[in-house]
């Protein structure tokens, strides 16, 4: 099933975050987006903007009152915020109260709005360089293994070699098709830089 969301009538938040995310099978990869988008309906649900159905977790505590036998009480310890229920109904009219419509939760707005991009003027201008660009992430990254993603090199040789680009170009052609995630010396060097300045 492409959509496995089209027949759901209850969500957990934390399928409701997957959905809003245009997530149908949960990775590492994904995972930070995910959380995100969860971080932001737990925040909603606490000022009640939805309605919602909470689910408690349980802690399981051993006490022993004087004269009594030991014994092991139920008690409350929170909500359990990812497993919290929430409507199909409330949570469309929750993205739409933010302007969200994501093509999981709404496929016919999402298939309106990629007709209009195909029949735009700028769906029909082409450059080699962007005829490449596009090639390249057909080829590479729609539908990767999360597990072994295609290497640097493997894409500027392929960019080179089937579409006759210099190294430069497909370099930056690369860059530009490349997930933030799989991008190496961004974040990291930034991190450590930013601890190279606490300590010293």
């Amino acid at each position: 099933m492409e959509n496995p969301y089209c027949l759901k009538t209850i969500f957990t938040f934390e399928e409701a975050a997957s959905a809003m995310a245009g997530i149908i099978r949960r990775t590492h990869e994904n995972q930070q987006e995910r959380q995100l988008i969860l971080n932001e309906l737990i925040e909603a649900a606490k000022r009640k903007k939805f309605r919602f159905e909470s689910v408690t977790v349980y802690s399981y505590q051993q006490v022993e009152p004087f004269f009594e036998p030991s014994r092991t009480v139920r008690r409350p310890a929170g909500t359990d915020w990812n497993r919290c229920r929430i409507t199909r109904d409330d949570l469309i009219a929750w993205c739409q109260s933010r302007q969200l419509y994501p093509a999981l939760l709404f496929p016919q707005q999402a298939e309106s709005i990629q007709q209009k991009q195909v029949d735009s003027p700028v769906s029909q201008y082409h450059t080699p360089a962007l005829d490449a660009l596009h090639a390249a992430i057909a080829q590479f990254w729609v539908n990767h293994d999360p597990k072994h993603p295609p290497k640097k090199e493997e894409i500027i040789d392929w960019l080179q070699r089937t579409h006759g680009l210099t190294k430069s170009m497909a370099e930056a052609i690369d860059k530009i098709i490349r997930p933030v995630e799989r991008r190496t010396g961004g974040q990291i060097a930034r991190a450590k830089s930013t601890r190279k300045g606490f300590l010293g």
